[in-house]
């Protein structure tokens, strides 16, 4: 998607804003109305800007605004369309910013109650998931990895060690934290449920084969593991966030963290260390590909710091 970025800035400060942006082979469109910000206070500096050029933009913008009131807003444009630089358009890439990628973690991966419930919810269904016939078992394992939004809490982290932000890392780390804690409680919970009502039982969760397939280090799982993780980064760099769930299904990590409350609350020990195990190794490596990958993005592709 290309991209629209409305700039609040300081008057004294638009001119010399203005004859930059025009230079820029990859700004398309560039629409100035003095005096008409409020707040903060001064002009409002209109963008239509390649994806390819974004960057570029924002590090013209970052140079006139530094320590000043302003305000910048990003947003992707379906469409656009102008004869003379058609070419460019057909050819423009797909990069998230990294303000956009923060956001959308932000928003996706932040401790309200929406967050909580729907982390609750995937840990229930995933408890359930242990105990039923199989083809109902794929498509409870499919629905709590869909629903739970376990995936953008642990990708701040990287994301906040790559680009050396505190409050996104801290941010990811709680987040993290506190999901996946009311995700095992709430597996915990429905999990004693169908044992006291006799549901099920213990033996029945210990029986089933997905859960002694995720206690198994197998190179061919970490293979799988391990390109999901890439891609579950690649899509947050590349604002692909409406498939993001595949990855997440693929790397397991809300059965692994229901199965191993389970097994606490069983007493099984053993089992809760080995799944415990699974949800770590798949973490380390959202962890090492996402630093890596944010790391040469950043020094390939962006080429500078969040705007902050």
């Amino acid at each position: 998607m290309h991209r629209s970025i409305q700039v609040a800035v300081q008057s004294g400060k638009t001119l010399l804003l203005l004859e930059e942006l025009k230079q820029q082979r990859t700004v398309i469109g560039l629409n100035v109305n003095y005096n008409a910000s409020v707040k903060p206070a001064g002009d409002v500096v209109q963008i239509y800007v390649l994806n390819r050029g974004v960057d570029d933009v924002l590090r013209i913008v970052q140079s006139h605004t530094v320590d000043d009131n302003f305000s910048i807003a990003t947003a992707e444009i379906s469409s656009l369309n102008a004869p003379e630089h058609q070419k460019l358009i057909n050819d423009d890439i797909d990069e998230a910013i990294w303000e956009e990628m923060e956001t959308g973690l932000r928003h996706n991966g932040h401790i309200t109650s929406n967050f909580l419930i729907l982390m609750a919810m995937g840990g229930a269904i995933s408890a359930t998931g242990f105990v039923v016939p199989a083809p109902e078992q794929a498509l409870a394992f499919v629905a709590a990895s869909i629903i739970a939004p376990g995936l953008e809490p642990l990708a701040k982290i990287p994301l906040g060690i790559s680009l050396r932000s505190k409050d996104v890392l801290i941010a990811g780390l709680k987040a993290s934290i506190a999901g996946y804690f009311v995700l095992m409680l709430s597996a915990a919970v429905t999990f004693n449920i169908l044992i006291f009502t006799g549901s099920s039982s213990a033996d029945e969760f210990l029986s089933d084969l997905f859960l002694q397939s995720l206690t198994k280090f197998q190179l061919k799982g970490m293979l799988i593991s391990l390109s999901a993780a890439i891609a579950s980064i690649t899509m947050y760099l590349a604002y692909r966030r409406n498939v993001i769930a595949g990855p997440l299904v693929v790397l397991v990590i809300i059965p692994a963290v229901a199965g191993a409350a389970i097994s606490l609350t069983i007493g099984q020990m053993s089992m809760f260390v080995e799944l415990m195990g699974r949800f770590a190794t798949d973490f380390l490596l959202i962890l090492v590909s996402g630093i890596i990958l944010i790391a040469l993005k950043q020094k390939l592709v962006h080429k500078r710091k969040t705007l902050r």
